[in-house]
């Protein structure tokens, strides 16, 4: 099961610490597409990665906004 997260309207840190939340309620192996806006891409990543999750798609919108699908590992 896919769970949404809207990050938008939000700042760093809070944009990586609410994905994290998401994250962390997530059972193994569970997805989580979030949108956020790119100048949050880079933090959100980083800390995505150094939890041991997997970004497994990344895609831009006309919008200028990003939604990525992250695992859960």
């Amino acid at each position: 099961m896919t769970q949404e997260l809207d990050i938008t309207g939000d700042a760093c840190p809070l944009t990586h610490v609410k994905v994290g939340r998401a994250m962390d309620l997530l059972a193994a192996g569970g997805t989580l597409r979030v949108t956020l806006r790119a100048d949050a891409l880079k933090a959100v990543m980083s800390s995505l990665k150094a939890a041991g999750h997997r970004v497994t798609a990344a895609e831009r919108r006309d919008d200028g906004l990003v939604v990525i699908e992250v695992l859960r590992a």
